[in-house]
């Protein structure tokens, strides 16, 4: 019997041995074709001057799968795949370049959808191509090069959105030109046939890269875009419906911007326009503003039912503009925020927001707050967090829901100006004739 157990045992412990050193043998051969696989697949793509997927079309180019042409590292060309997977998890914009994501590339020329879609009507399809109106499904991402224009006016667009966790939307990317006038943009939830409602999983987006060229919005609705996996509101977990990064010179005035994860969301931007949109039903920010972005303006906007601030700009933008605005319903208002100096903000009226209607704070140093009329928020105005040489007066502050004190000016924050502001509690009775006179400011 002793004899048997130890052949047993013997028995069991070689094959333990032979099926080790199987696996160990399969490991290394394995991962020496990979890497000569990975291997010969960078010298193709490398190598590849002119990829065989290439359509020249009265000399402009097209490409349905930018591989070949973004292989160079030295391009910082990321392509929807990329940005999707890099923004929703933690990296960095800038770190990251295109390995490979099919969708159709254009370098060069002007196009509108209709002229792509007679040319790839495989990525773009049009839906009841016997009606008036032209309604676009587009199933690929579409990249705008440096030296391309694309042109949408009149038009519906629905953007490809699978209801899954890790799918890969299909998303408009800007390194060039491209204006939307009298149009609409959504996801579209394939499954479900309708926009995407879902923000926490990778959603349809918007974005424009680089200062090469103009991403302009006009007289459209933007809606059911972006998104932000576990619900994690920052820039490096979220995506807005409209993104611009490194972008100068934009546009966007009388649209509709609602039910995104954000709004807008700009960086390190300058010399843009936003007027006259109704920002509206976003789950975080209406108007994100970050990390450098710079002069301009923010006016005559209606911004409402927001789950964060109707308007917010943090991390050193300076000299802004926001005025004339209707900010209400949101969780918070206005708010200047993290090295936001030089700028301005007047003009508004900020009403039955939940926490602050405005606020300056965390070292946010020489800004101007001059005739807003703030109703019914939690708290009125704060300055906060060593933010010094600010100025506020001519403001009207009514009916604070948190406080009696309308305007709070924390002991870290000095030599803060506060001037000639109206304040009317609860408690406070309004003659006839002021009440008129502020019904007429509130028109």
């Amino acid at each position: 019997m002793k004899i048997e157990k130890c052949l047993s045992k013997f028995n069991i412990e070689r094959g333990t041995l032979v099926l080790g050193m199987t696996l160990i043998t399969i490991y290394i051969l394995s991962s020496l074709v990979i890497t000569s696989l990975f291997h010969h697949l960078d010298k193709i793509d490398a190598s590849t001057d002119d990829p065989t997927n290439t359509r020249n079309i009265n000399n402009e180019t097209f490409v349905e799968d930018p591989t070949a042409l973004f292989h160079n590292p030295t391009v910082n060309n990321p392509t929807a795949q990329i940005l999707v997977f890099v923004l929703s998890n933690g990296g960095s914009l800038s770190d990251y370049y295109t390995p490979n994501a099919p969708g159709l590339y254009i370098t060069s020329g002007s196009r509108t959808l209709e002229q792509l879609h007679e040319q790839f009507p495989e990525i773009i399809e049009k839906i009841s191509p016997n009606k008036s109106n032209n309604e676009f499904l587009i199933k690929k991402s579409i990249i705008i090069g440096k030296d391309a224009e694309l042109n949408i006016s009149d038009e519906t667009i629905r953007l490809y959105s699978p209801p899954i966790k890790d799918n890969h939307p299909s998303v408009i990317i800007n390194y060039g030109n491209t204006t939307v006038i009298n149009s609409t943009i959504t996801s579209w939830d394939p499954q479900m046939n309708v926009p995407d409602p879902n923000p926490y999983h990778p959603r349809s987006f918007l974005i424009s890269i680089g200062d090469d060229g103009t991403f302009n919005v006009k007289n459209s609705t933007i809606s059911y875009l972006g998104f932000s996996l576990g619900g994690i509101f920052t820039p490096e977990s979220s995506l807005a419906a409209l993104n611009y990064y490194d972008s100068t010179g934009f546009t966007i005035e009388n649209s509709t911007i609602s039910h995104n994860m954000y709004g807008l969301y700009t960086q390190n931007s300058s010399n843009f326009k936003i007027k006259n949109n109704q920002v509206y039903d976003q789950v975080g920010y209406g108007l994100d503003h970050l990390s450098g972005s710079k002069d301009f303006i923010i006016d005559s906007n209606h911004l409402f039912l927001n789950g964060k601030q109707g308007v917010i700009c943090a991390h050193q933008c300076t000299n802004v503009t926001i005025s004339n605005n209707l900010v209400e319903y949101n969780n918070e208002g206005i708010g200047l925020y993290w090295l936001t100096n030089s700028s301005v903000i007047k003009d508004n009226i900020i009403k039955y927001n939940k926490e602050y209607g405005l606020f300056v704070k965390t070292t946010s140093s020489d800004n101007l707050v001059e005739g807003n009329t703030l109703i019914g928020n939690g708290y009125g105005i704060g300055l906060m967090e060593n933010s010094n040489n600010n100025m506020v007066r001519n403001n009207t502050i009514l009916y604070s829901i948190f406080t009696e004190n309308p305007i709070f000016n924390d002991e870290t924050s000095e030599s803060n100006i506060i001037d000639d502001n109206e304040f009317i509690t609860e408690r406070d009775v309004l003659s006839t004739e002021e009440q008129q006179d502020l019904l007429l400011q509130l028109q």
